[in-house]
């Protein structure tokens, strides 16, 4: 039977071997992870509120169909993942991680505000 404390231990082991992995590539990996969603995020497309048409122009301020562009993706979704991310840093004392979601976080506030 397996201790249920194995389970909230602060290091990631081998599930069949039980070595420790490598922290700091494991953070690396979600690093990758958080700037890959923060840009996507950034580059996504725009979508017109009326129509549901996407973007076409970047000189356009609004759709043909006279309506205004919002982001195909919701900041709500990319601050949710931010949340996740900063707990994982914290939980795993990863400390470059929780300073680049803490950066994210600080330089995008009304992301906070959704």
């Amino acid at each position: 039977m397996t201790c249920i404390l194995c389970y909230f231990s602060s290091s990631w082991a081998c599930v069949q071997c039980k070595a420790p992995y490598d922290m700091d590539e494991i953070e690396d990996t979600l690093l990758d992870a958080i700037h890959r969603k923060s840009m996507a995020f950034i580059l996504q497309d725009l979508k017109c509120v009326k129509c549901n048409g996407i973007k076409e122009n970047n000189m356009r301020k609004y759709c043909r169909c006279a309506g205004d562009f919002t982001n195909t993706v919701p900041a709500a979704d990319l601050y949710k993942t931010l949340m996740t991310f900063r707990g994982i840093a914290r939980h795993y004392e990863m400390v470059l991680l929780m300073g680049t979601v803490d950066w994210i976080l600080k330089m995008n506030p009304q992301m906070s505000n959704n």
